[in-house]
């Protein structure tokens, strides 16, 4: 239409609907992961768990970013998604994390042999999901996912396989149902839309119980 002008209106191609997952551990899976990483992953997992990070921001993490004193690490705008520089408060779990961390690479906060990250050891990752019972994520369009699930689909959690990603979706779950306002969670989580966040109310209900008792014939 605009380069050929072959045609003079583009027909309208209905998209697909945009993939929810509601995918997320409870903390004894998580640690039954955990006990399944070796452990400079277990590492970046808890990092994850801990902070809701996404796997990019874990990887490329600067030490020169992370204010231990004032316990905050600063994701720039060029590794945010939203485009937009953070803040992230670092927890006691967090904390635990980065001193463990301290001194194995000079720049970044997270490396394997010596080495920075552009991605996860993902048969590594693969496999402690398969020992720990949670499917991996698997695509029959691509070889190198084969080897994993090893077991039928209906014997582990999530049949449509567990992300990286997901471990945001625990955090944030984990986050909500501890009681964490919506609101905050948003900051927390630098979503940019609050009805980003939204997809997590559904795992408070202590809030919402509250208020049942308000309609009665009394």
């Amino acid at each position: 239409m605009d380069e050929l002008e072959w045609i003079k209106q583009a027909p309208e191609i209905p998209l697909l609907p945009k993939e929810k997952r509601d995918s997320w551990l409870t903390p004894s899976e998580a640690q039954r992961l955990l006990e399944e990483l070796p452990e400079d992953l277990n590492a970046k997992v808890r990092f994850s768990l801990a902070t809701g990070l996404r796997q990019s921001n874990v990887l490329n993490l600067q030490w020169e970013h992370v204010d231990l004193k004032n316990k905050i690490a600063i994701v720039h705008f060029y590794d945010s998604k939203n485009e937009h520089s953070f803040n992230v408060p670092l927890n006691d779990w967090a904390m635990q994390v980065l001193q463990e961390q301290r001194g194995k690479h000079p720049t970044h906060v997270f490396s394997y042999n010596g080495k920075p990250l552009k991605k996860i050891q993902y048969t590594l990752w693969r496999k402690a999901l398969d020992r720990a019972g949670i499917c991996p994520f698997y695509s029959s369009s691509c070889n190198r996912y084969n080897d994993y699930p090893t077991k039928p689909l209906n014997e582990y959690k999530f049949p449509d396989g567990f992300r990286w990603h997901d471990l945001r979706h625990t955090w944030a779950s984990w986050h909500i149902q501890s009681g964490t306002p919506l609101e905050i969670l948003q900051k927390l989580g630098n979503w940019s839309s609050y009805d980003l966040v939204l997809r997590y109310a559904h795992h408070d209900i202590s809030m919402a119980a509250a208020y049942a008792n308000n309609v009665s014939l009394d």
